[in-house]
């Protein structure tokens, strides 16, 4: 599997950071699907330590009612 980012957005404040954003991701095939990320990081000792991160690949809202509805 290949993971590409794209556009995240990155926010600072002390001791702090978290950033979101998408990438694609890629699979032996060559299929590729958005990936939606999000990341907390923390400075500990002049490094940067990721803390929490969380990635899902959307659903389009057609996907999601026509499960609802079978």
């Amino acid at each position: 599997m290949l993971f590409r980012s794209g556009h995240f957005d990155i926010h600072l404040q002390g001791g702090v950071a978290w950033a979101g954003g998408l990438g694609r991701i890629t699979n032996q095939s060559g299929a590729e699907r958005p990936v939606r990320m999000s990341v907390v990081l923390v400075r500990e000792h002049g490094q940067w330590v990721i803390v929490q991160s969380h990635a899902s690949l959307p659903v389009q809202d057609a996907e999601i009612f026509k499960l609802a509805t079978g």
